[in-house]
């Protein structure tokens, strides 16, 4: 894999996409038509404004080195900070013009002030349980990983896609009332979901994958995807009357 400096003038201005497996140089400024860039966890190297074009729009790092304000170009729409970084991320690390964010929660390296209210939408994965206030009031479309805690209390009535992952955890249950009034998509994985007929009556389109859920599926769902679920799914229709061949 390509790891060499990569000065002033060695890449062509007419590139805009640049993606290094194993790269690891302080020499790297790349050209200014650059407007995606993905750098993989053997770039241990400080980040500084020259390594880093005001033309770029999207960036994915996985850096375990303390990134300063204003490293990262005003102007940026796109941020995947990996699994690594656990340092403080103070208000103006990241740009209040990204829209989209990926990152992974440490403690304390999150604060209310940390993510911008340009986000729209927000990926959190989640060593330790999310503050009331993390989540900026701007997010409507909201996925979090590895998040068993309640999440009732930190998620913004701003959020209308919601997605959780516990997937990886066995015999954690997840409980459906936990899910705001604002959310009208959903989408659960979870070894035992828990309480579905507590949805709200808003989110009307359902996806989830559990090895078990208990409670009813609520005839407000319009959209449902099961996946990987080989029992018996009922239905609720508060509008069914049974009838007499029904009960032999």
């Amino acid at each position: 894999s390509f790891n060499q400096a990569l000065p002033k003038g060695c890449l062509p201005n007419s590139i805009t996409e640049l993606e290094f497996q194993r790269f690891n140089q302080f020499v790297f400024v790349p050209p200014h038509s650059l407007k995606s860039l993905s750098l993989s966890k053997e770039f241990n190297q400080e980040l500084n404004s020259s390594m880093l074009p005001p033309s770029l729009e999207r960036l994915s790092l996985d850096t375990d080195k303390e990134i300063q304000i204003g490293a990262i170009p005003h102007g940026l729409k796109y941020l995947d900070l990996g699994s690594n970084y656990k340092h403080e991320i103070k208000q103006g690390v990241i740009p209040n013009t990204v829209e989209e964010l990926i990152i992974t929660i440490y403690d304390n390296n999150l604060n209310t002030t940390s993510i911008p209210n340009s986000v729209l939408k927000l990926q959190l994965k989640c060593n330790v349980n999310v503050k009331q206030g993390i989540i900026p009031s701007s997010v409507t479309k909201l996925c979090l990983f590895d998040c068993l805690a309640n999440i009732s209390d930190i998620i913004p009535n701003s959020v209308e896609d919601l997605e959780i992952n516990n997937g990886r955890y066995k015999n954690e249950s997840f409980d459906c009332n936990w899910i705001p009034c604002s959310v009208t998509q959903l989408s659960i994985k979870t070894y035992i979901l828990v309480n579905l007929h507590e949805l709200p009556v808003n989110t009307k389109r359902l996806t989830f994958e559990s090895e078990y859920y208990f409670g009813q599926i609520p005839s407000t769902i319009e959209y449902l995807q099961v996946l990987n679920y080989s029992r018996h799914i009922r239905i609720y229709n508060e509008n069914y009357e049974e009838k007499e061949d029904d009960k032999d």
